[in-house]
């Protein structure tokens, strides 16, 4: 039997610190983050950048969520 990682603090961190501001949260999500939304949510956690910071933000959470996902779906195939 495989050992199960402890699971994740459900969109804690600089870009939601609690889950009552997490736009992603739940069973559908919410709207997809922008520019925009990154920038805000940014700001109110006293980190300023620009639209090009924040477009880089946005790849690289898109490209950690294609490892998570795949990392899970070949931890399930192995299972």
């Amino acid at each position: 039997m495989k050992e199960r990682r402890k699971k994740p603090a459900n969109g804690q961190g600089i870009l939601f610190p609690d889950n009552e501001l997490n736009p992603i949260r739940g069973e559908g999500g919410g709207e997809p983050l922008n520019v925009e939304t990154v920038k805000k949510l940014l700001k109110d956690q006293g980190v300023c950048v620009t639209s090009e910071q924040s477009q880089e933000v946005l790849q690289f959470l898109h490209q950690l969520s294609n490892i998570i996902v795949s990392q899970f779906l070949q931890n399930e195939q192995d299972s």
